[in-house]
């Protein structure tokens, strides 16, 4: 019988190719770190809100750092752990990753790659270093090297005495960064925009509609998990405001957050969703960082500000919202890359009813925008049309002719919308979501 063998070129796809944005490697290690803290927490190591993750980026030095303050590994486990790949010890039910592949996902982009921990209670510190040339000479290499000989040429590991500046907890380091890999520490804002999206960072407490927020995820006793992100002493905060950048008519805001919840025929919670509530007056800009609909799991976003928008019929559709779709169901389980989910029947019955609640009804919340700004240019025009006649403005019978048609004509848009949106509201009357919307939708 033949025996099974994994290539060298395996650990490309880990390193490189599995991930289609560079920058995935800081959600990759900020949710190893998130799980680390939270098995603090459930120990009575750390209380609630005591964990920390540093990020220090330094684009001089070529040099990336993301740092923990929770359990460490023991170092007695130390090899056998990080020397696994594809083997976590993690459980799928309640940590964030678990699959055990992500970690040397940075090793891609620089030259050596190092793990340092530090297990509280012991006073040794044990260090895993990653020699990312050998590594890619040898996928380079015509030899048939196995993943096994590659890894074992490239890990070296230590254990020396614990120093007073030794922190308690689990460092990585990423040591001389690529030349080509400067997406991941060349632009820092960049990093930080899109951390303030993807990492599971608290709202920003400037959007004032955040506690609404807060408070419907504990009606459903579903608290949103939250952790202390700093880069380079800053603090990362999701950055959602109440005001909108659209592409044209000048700009929008958010009045209100509207909610709808999705359950399973027997009654559990699959997920829930709030949107910002604005009178939807244009297409949100590329310029605008918090538009779309983002799905996530775990406080962890997975795929894109364009992940939800195949489930509108319309390419348009999705930005015209901003809004978060938390995943509750323990059988929703992000795919390897967090791109999506794995196909399961849980994931089914949520598609199906995503589809049809955004198909149906989100969609057409921003056509009723449109009716709305029909209504409210009509009295724009309206108010215009009697200051001029007033004003005896009008240089001859024809020119007011005119501007009577057309005065005429915005009001029968004005009259065919408010008549589509007094049909909304009685059609969703009900529909929490709907309704706070169309409530929104009437002139002041």
């Amino acid at each position: 019988m033949a025996e099974y063998n994994f290539g060298a070129n395996i650990l490309e796809t880990l390193t490189v190719s599995m991930y289609s944005e560079p920058k995935t490697i800081y959600r990759e290690y900020i949710q190893n770190a998130c799980d680390s803290i939270d098995k603090a927490v459930r120990e009575g190591v750390l209380q609630p809100n005591e964990g920390e993750i540093v990020l220090e980026i330094d684009s001089d030095a070529r040099k990336i750092t993301i740092e923990d303050n929770a359990m460490g590994i023991p170092a007695a486990d130390f090899k056998r752990v990080l020397g696994n790949i594809g083997d976590s010890e993690k459980d799928k039910d309640t940590d964030k990753g678990f699959r055990g592949i992500g970690r040397l996902s940075g090793l891609g982009y620089c030259r050596q790659l190092i793990f340092t921990s530090k297990c509280r209670g012991e006073k040794v510190v044990s260090i895993m270093k990653s020699d990312g040339e050998i590594m890619r000479a040898m996928i380079n290499d015509k030899g048939r090297y196995s993943a096994i000989d590659m890894l074992k040429e490239m890990n070296t590991f230590e254990i020396r005495p614990a120093r007073d500046d030794d922190r308690d907890g689990f460092k990585v380091e990423l040591i001389d960064v690529l030349d080509t890999a400067d997406k991941i520490i060349g632009d820092i804002q960049a990093i930080k925009n899109y951390l303030a999206f993807v990492s599971p960072a608290p709202y920003d407490s400037t959007f004032i509609y955040s506690a609404k927020i807060y408070e419907h995820a504990r009606e459903l006793n579903q608290p949103i998990d939250e952790y202390n992100i700093f880069i380079n002493g800053e603090r990362i905060l999701k950055t959602y405001s109440t005001t909108l950048e659209t592409a044209r008519s000048g700009g929008d805001k958010i009045v209100d957050v509207g909610f709808k919840d999705f359950y399973d025929d027997d009654g559990s919670l699959l997920a829930w969703m709030w949107i910002g509530i604005s009178r939807f007056k244009g297409k949100l800009g590329q310029k605008c960082l918090m538009r779309g609909i983002r799905l996530r799991k775990e406080n962890i976003q997975i795929g894109d500000d364009n992940t939800m928008q195949r489930f509108f019929s319309e390419e348009r559709a999705g930005n015209y919202f901003i809004g978060e779709v938390h995943a509750i169901a323990k059988d929703l389980i992000p795919d390897s890359q967090r791109d999506f989910f794995n196909e399961n029947e849980t994931w089914l019955k949520l598609q199906l009813k995503l589809v049809e609640y955004f198909r149906d009804q989100l969609q057409k919340l921003y056509h009723y925008g449109s009716d709305f700004n029909l209504i409210a240019k009509y009295a724009v025009d309206q108010e215009a049309f009697e200051e001029k006649r007033q004003r005896n403005l009008f240089i001859d019978e024809e020119q007011l002719s005119k501007a009577e048609r057309e005065l005429e004509k915005s009001k029968r848009q004005a009259d065919r919308a408010r008549k589509a949106l007094d049909n909304a509201r009685q059609n969703y009357e009900g529909d929490e979501l709907m309704t706070s919307v169309l409530d929104q939708l009437k002139l002041e």
